[in-house]
This record gives structure tokens, C-alpha cells and sequence, in this order.
């Protein structure tokens, strides 16, 4: 969807005992955006919604977890996997006060263009919108915009050494004001 139906869907999130304080972005690695972009063309093409029910069925049963990552984001969809009003599983440190969000791409080999941060941007400021969070100022595992790279417990560059934290704060803010 786009940003206006994404927010229209965060609205009508009922918050009960666990409520997100920051949001965490991570790079999917695997699938690159080369492989997602192929998704559609396959033999038997996987649209976003069956991708989702595969994630689902991988970290449901193939890795055992309770969740996954609350959200995906695509360069055409902001997609839901796990419930976005109970904790996710995403990055040691930040589950249990995290929106944790995947953005398809390997930013450590792919680039990370000026489209991509912006589309990605967008996803994050509905998410920052919907719970009356910002960006910055960034306080370790209390506000701001977080990258899972920063999770002590991980040595994952995610999401991606191309990946710049100033750049996408000052983008979700400026969305955030659009929005």
C-alpha cells in the first residue's frame, strides 16, 4: 500500500501492555533487491503476500521463533508479518521495546539509492507518525531511530554499510512533516 492506506492500517493498532519506544532498521541481506526483483517474473511468481506467508513459515517453523520482524518493506509495499501490538523478534537488544522493520536489499554489497532511502523513509515516518515517536534525538534502546548494527549483542553491519543513520533520520523527519 501506499503511505496513506499504511497509516490508515497503523490506526487501527490497540495498543495493550507492550508498546514500541523506538523503531529498528534492518537490511533483509537475503533476498538481495536483484532477487526480489525477480520474485514477480518467476515461473511461479511470489507477490509480497505470499512472500510474507513463507517468512511466516520460516520463523514460525523453520527457526522456531514466536515472531519475526514486525514489518518488511518492499520498493512497492509496506508489509505486516508479525503483530504490530505484541513484541517481535528481530534484534537481541531492541525486542522488547522495538518496531522491528527489514528493508529488502543487501546495503552492504548493493547500493543504496536515493529512491530506496526515500521509499524506506516514508515506511519509517508512517511507523514514527502512528506512535507519536521521532527519529532523534537517538538515545540507546529509548528513542530515536535505531540500526540493528548498534544492538551490542550482534556483529551484523545491518542494515547495510551503505546505509547512512543521518540521512534516514533527516528523511523521516521530513516525511514525518509531509505526512
Amino acid at each position: 500500500p501506499g503511505a496513506r492506506e499504511f497509516l490508515a492500517y497503523l490506526d487501527t493498532i490497540e495498543f495493550k501492555a507492550w508498546r514500541p519506544s523506538f523503531v529498528t532498521m534492518h537490511h533483509t541481506g537475503g533476498p538481495s533487491l536483484a532477487t526480489w526483483k525477480t520474485y514477480g517474473t518467476r515461473k511461479s511468481p511470489i507477490s509480497d503476500v505470499q512472500w510474507m506467508k513463507n517468512l511466516a513459515g520460516y520463523y514460525g517453523n523453520e527457526k522456531g521463533w514466536s515472531a519475526g520482524p514486525h514489518f518488511f518493506f518492499t520498493p512497492a509495499n509496506f508489509c505486516v508479518l508479525s503483530l504490530p501490538e505484541k513484541r517481535g523478534v528481530h534484534a537481541v537488544s531492541f525486542n522488547a521495546n522495538s518496531w522491528g522493520v527489514e528493508c529488502v536489499g543487501d546495503f552492504d554489497s548493493e547500493p543504496f539509492t536515493p529512491e530506496l532511502a526515500n521509499r524506506y523513509a516514508l515506511g519509517l515516518a508512517c511507523l514514527h507518525v502512528a506512535r507519536g515517536l521521532h527519529p532523534s534525538p537517538y538515545a540507546f534502546k529509548a528513542s530515536g531511530l535505531h540500526f540493528h548494527r548498534e544492538d551490542p549483542r550482534t556483529t551484523k553491519t545491518c542494515p547495510g554499510k551503505n546505509v547512512d543513520k543521518k540521512l534516514m533520520m533527516d528523511l523521516v523527519a521530513k516525511h514525518m512533516i509531509d505526512l
